[in-house]
């Protein structure tokens, strides 16, 4: 699983661009599973899952809520390595 590797940079020449490089992408393609459900359904996945979407290609807005929480076990460990 993604979230278990290397810190992926989401900066391109000191712009913050969201993505990650195209060779990450072609690393873990054949891994991609789809979420989806109707209007109004969430997921809720690790903040670190490499994950995407489909480009909106019409009119209507597309909502996003993004929370986030963590143990401060779970800090203490990232900023011990």
């Amino acid at each position: 699983m993604f979230h278990h590797g290397a810190d992926t940079k989401f900066w391109t020449d000191g712009d913050f661009t969201g993505a990650v490089d195209n060779d990450v992408i072609d690393t873990h393609r054949s891994k991609v599973v789809k979420c989806t459900g109707p209007a109004g359904d969430a997921c809720l996945m690790n903040a670190r899952l490499l994950h995407g979407s489909t480009p909106i290609l019409s009119r209507q807005s597309r909502s996003l809520c993004i929370s986030t929480y963590h143990a401060e076990k779970a800090q203490e460990e990232a900023d011990n390595g």
